[in-house]
């Protein structure tokens, strides 16, 4: 699927935007300085940096843009600002009905399409008002900027010293209770239909979704709920960076509302 093409799409299926996803990273990454560490071990927020020292001056993000070229993936939650011309709806392969599992900014190229200026001298974002939230989220002067930072080699990298005491720092890491990965697939099983006070029952086929979630680095699955399409909106990337238990929360919470 060419880049042209995909621009004019409102709705995507989830193999193809992540082999577009994948074919720009490639092309970014080999004008890349390679990671010491890789970003996503880092956070985001400035409050939780484990190896930025504290007297580090904060970035000035108009003069930056390494996140934004860098952040291929963005996801869009139903509460973001964001309008559906800035996003695709990211659907599951082989699907009778074109169920949304994810929404996803437009990525088309190597830097962010909604970045204007000049990368690494001045740039701003075009939707920054309606800009989604991990955009928000994302904090200037947190250890994964200056992460990203270094790729591009707007910051020098870290000394050996600096990458043993960040590698040691970072032996017990938070992230790896956090959730990394979800997928969201479709099942198909059979439901009794009661027909009679007797108990006289008829089946049916119908189909389920089942969202599974992987914690840090381990490949362990768990699944952490199962819904009919018709009666929930789920989104594979709301149960990001969450724990299990907030997961199993936050799907108790929107049910008892």
């Amino acid at each position: 699927m060419s880049e042209r093409n995909l621009i004019q799409l409102t709705r995507i299926s989830r193999s193809d935007y992540y082999e577009s996803i994948s074919k720009i990273k490639k092309r970014l990454e080999k004008d890349l300085i390679a990671p010491q560490i890789a970003p996503e071990k880092f956070t985001k927020k400035l409050s939780e940096n484990v190896i930025t020292p504290e007297q580090t001056p904060i970035p000035d993000c108009l003069t930056c843009g390494a996140c934004c070229v860098y952040s291929m993936i963005v996801p869009v939650s139903n509460s973001d600002p964001t309008p559906p011309e800035n996003y695709w709806e990211i659907i599951l392969e082989d699907s009778a009905s074109e169920i949304v599992v994810n929404k996803m900014l437009k990525r088309t190229d190597a830097i962010c399409d909604y970045l204007g200026g000049k990368f690494g001298e001045s740039v701003a974002c075009r939707i920054y008002e309606a800009r989604p939230n991990p955009c928000r989220a994302f904090e200037a002067g947190s250890d994964r900027c200056h992460a990203y930072r270094r790729l591009f080699n707007i910051e020098p990298p870290l000394t050996e010293e600096e990458l043993r005491q960040a590698n040691e720092k970072l032996q017990t890491n938070p992230f790896d209770e956090k959730i990394t990965f979800v997928i969201i697939t479709e099942k198909e099983v059979t439901e009794r239909i009661v027909q009679s006070p007797e108990g006289f029952y008829s089946e049916r086929k119908t189909s389920l979704l089942q969202i599974t979630a992987f914690l840090g680095d381990d490949e362990t699955p768990h699944i952490i709920h199962t819904f009919h399409p018709d009666e929930e909106i789920r989104l594979e990337d709301d149960f990001l960076a969450l724990t299990l238990k907030e997961a199993e929360e936050l799907i108790k919470s929107s049910h008892s509302k």
